[in-house]
Formats: structure tokens, C-alpha cells, sequence
């Protein structure tokens, strides 16, 4: 048995169409379809792997039609995205800046009206009974990102670490955002072929907030993710009126932290 590499295919491992795909024809030598295919895929001008100016191509198709005599005529078609350097490679990205809703009892400032207006220093809705506040649309950033993996980098080890960093914030500079301001939803993925895999991670970010102010308390620290409640104590205005007082401030962290570089796509900026 023998496999012939036929003189017009692209035997040369730069050579490629500009769609990043190399095909190879070949003549094989069998007495079945069963060895022609196996001694076809053992053949040092068949790999699984191409290298191309569009990076490592996979091999994705294989036809193979008997033309008699015991020969075998077949095509190899390599293509998709690759893997340049056993490194994940960055396919897709989408994002969104439509924000959160956030429930707040304090403005940014306050303009009052009429002549018995009295000041809650910036305290919304106030009543006799409390701060009823306002639901207001916050900064933020949610985005996706898709990668390619060797499929070696997809065992179940890894797919344990995107479940334990799921549910987490960075603990370092991540994407542009300092420590604090990342969450990671979790992430999503497929096997593509017999040597990768598609992974899409989801991100959300808010920014981190200093000096912050709630009535007489300032100097507040908040990190976008934590979160912060109010105790309030009532005053009485005039043996009537009972004025709500933040009596203290609580900044609450509800997310663990984790190291976001563990997750093998990179740490710096993607646009």
C-alpha cells in the first residue's frame, strides 16, 4: 500500500487561499476503504495540523472515491480558526453599557421650593417614616468574550477552575478595570472539532466609588461590586416633623475574590 501526494496540491506549508484553507489531493494504494483511510491519516503529508500565514489550520474534511484497480483517489481540505503557539486565540467580543438599576436615598444635589422647604442634605423622598429613595440607572459595562482552545487545555481541570471563578471578582487589574470592579457570570462552550474547543466568557463591570457622602457620614469606600445599606435614627423638627438621620453606613462584600489571569485568555485590554 502507498500514499502518492498528487503534484498539484499545496504541499508547501505557506501556501493557502485567501479564504485561510489548504487542500491536498492524493492517490492511495488499498485493498479496502478501511485501510485507504488509515494508512491515508498515518501519512506524514496528511496531519491534523497545517501551518499557514492565517495560522494553524485543522484538518475538518476527507473524501476518498475508488477508481478502480485497487487505487484510490482523495482530497483533504484544512481550515477554520487555528492555534498560533498552543495560545487560546480571541475571536468574538460584544458588550453593552445600558447599566444597572440601583436603589439610592441620596442626590448628587438638591434644588428646593417654597418658602418652608426644609433640608435633608440630599436625602430623597424623605417621610416621617423613612428614606423612601429612588431606583436609578448606574454605570456600567457587561461584555463577552469568545476564545479557541487546543482541546489539551480543556480538560476537566479547567472546566472546575471557570466553575469555582464563576460568581467572583478580580483581584487584580482586569481588562482595563481596577480590583474590585469585574464580575464573572461564568462561561459557556462547545467542542469545534477534534483538536479545539469555543468557549464564550460573560463579564460585568462597575466602577468603584471614593469619598462618598450619606448625610453627616463621609469618606465613604465602596468597590463596585460590594454593597451598601443605611441605618437610619428619627429627629424631631419643631415637636412634629421627624427628620430620618443616617446613623451609619455599612459597605458589605458579597462576592469573593479571584485571580482572573487563572482563566488563560489574557488580562490586558481587548479593543
Amino acid at each position: 500500500m502507498a500514499v502518492v501526494l498528487k503534484y498539484d496540491s499545496g504541499i508547501s506549508a505557506g501556501e493557502s487561499s485567501s479564504d485561510g484553507t489548504v487542500e491536498r489531493k492524493y492517490i492511495v494504494g488499498s485493498t479496502s476503504d478501511n485501510d485507504a483511510y488509515s494508512e491515508l491519516l498515518a501519512h506524514a503529508d496528511c496531519p491534523d495540523t497545517i501551518s499557514t500565514p492565517f495560522g494553524v489550520l485543522v484538518r475538518k474534511r476527507l473524501s476518498l472515491t475508488h477508481i478502480g484497480g485497487g487505487n484510490y483517489e482523495a482530497e483533504c481540505t484544512w481550515s477554520g480558526l487555528g492555534i498560533e503557539n498552543d495560545e487560546p486565540t480571541f475571536v468574538e467580543l460584544s458588550f453593552s453599557t445600558q447599566g444597572k438599576t440601583e436603589h439610592i436615598t441620596q442626590s448628587l444635589n438638591t434644588t428646593r421650593y417654597a418658602g418652608t422647604a426644609d433640608d435633608h442634605g440630599g436625602q430623597i423622598g424623605v417621610t416621617k417614616d423613612g428614606v423612601e429613595g429612588v431606583d436609578v440607572t448606574v454605570t456600567g459595562l457587561t461584555w463577552t468574550e469568545t476564545h479557541i482552545f487546543p482541546n489539551a487545555d480543556c480538560d476537566n481541570a479547567y472546566l472546575l477552575l471557570l466553575k469555582s471563578i464563576t460568581g467572583k471578582v478580580n483581584d487584580d487589574d482586569f481588562r482595563g478595570h481596577s480590583a474590585g470592579e469585574v464580575l464573572f457570570l461564568g462561561a459557556s462552550g462547545s467542542r469545534k472539532n477534534a483538536l479545539q474547543w469555543q468557549i464564550e466568557f460573560a463579564f460585568v463591570a462597575i466602577p468603584n466609588a471614593s469619598s462618598l457622602t450619606v448625610g453627616s457620614i463621609t469618606g465613604i469606600e465602596k468597590k463596585g461590586h460590594e454593597y451598601m445599606w443605611i441605618t437610619w435614627d428619627k429627629e424631631e423638627i419643631d415637636g412634629e416633623f421627624v427628620k430620618s438621620v443616617p446613623r451609619a453606613v455599612y459597605v458589605e462584600q458579597v462576592y469573593p475574590t479571584a485571580d482572573f489571569s487563572s482563566l488563560n485568555i489574557g488580562t490586558g485590554a481587548v479593543i
